[in-house]
């Protein structure tokens, strides 16, 4: 079986959050951070995070991420938590769509923690259900 870059859970998630227009305003950043050339950039990180053991052959356990990134020295940290609190009500009402069957075991955001160059961030952690037909 060939898989695509749409396949990954990442960009499944992204995909979500998306259709929703949850990510605008934000430079959308999956796998890994790098810090944006700007210091007003917004940044939302969407990434596996480790994995847990599959219960069953049919679907996949990855431990995801979700991390959103104000602008340095950002001070509507109210308004980052509420971005946080609002993918994770999505994430918490999402029925199966795709290759996605399931959310578990999702955190309330967390936050906020600082980067080194300032950045407030707000962290989202849970377990997707992944089915492995296409």
């Amino acid at each position: 079986m060939t898989y695509t870059k749409a396949d990954l859970p990442e960009a499944q998630i992204r995909a979500v959050l998306d259709a929703d227009s949850l990510l605008t305003g934000f430079d959308v950043q999956m796998m890994s951070y790098a810090e944006p050339t700007t210091a007003t950039s917004r940044v939302v990180l969407i990434r596996v995070d480790g994995s847990g053991a599959t219960s069953t052959e049919d679907h996949q356990f990855p431990t995801m991420l979700i991390a959103v990134f104000g602008a340095v020295a950002d001070s509507d940290k109210t308004g980052l938590r509420i971005k946080a609190e609002e993918i994770a009500k999505k994430l918490r009402n999402q029925g199966p769509v795709n290759r996605i069957t399931g959310v578990q075991n999702l955190t309330n955001p967390f936050g906020p923690y600082f980067t080194d160059s300032g950045r407030p961030v707000f962290e989202i952690n849970f377990t997707l259900a992944l089915s492995e037909e296409i």
